[in-house]
């Protein structure tokens, strides 16, 4: 890996799924993976995850690590039923 940089591995459950790792800038946060990822999708209608993290919820600030485990999920998964009610 070059000098200056992490590597994290990156699951995602979101249409199309995704899981590899992710090379960043040292120093990067969640903000700055879901911008290299996630592009223009709106973060709320997500939980983000880090391995390390004892938070469910991260703040988009949360500096990141070599080696950390990232999972983002939706909130809501399209065609799920709650309560026996269609989505």
């Amino acid at each position: 890996m070059p000098e200056g940089q992490i590597r994290v591995f990156l699951t995602t459950t979101t249409e199309t799924g995704f899981a590899d790792f992710v090379n960043l800038d040292a120093g990067a946060t969640i903000e700055d993976l879901w911008n290299k990822q996630m592009g223009a999708q709106d973060a709320s209608k997500y939980v983000i995850r880090c391995s390390r993290a004892e938070a469910q919820v991260l703040p988009a600030d949360f500096a990141l690590q070599d080696g950390d485990r990232i999972t983002i999920t939706p909130h809501k998964i399209d065609g799920a039923e709650v309560a026996g009610f269609a989505a």
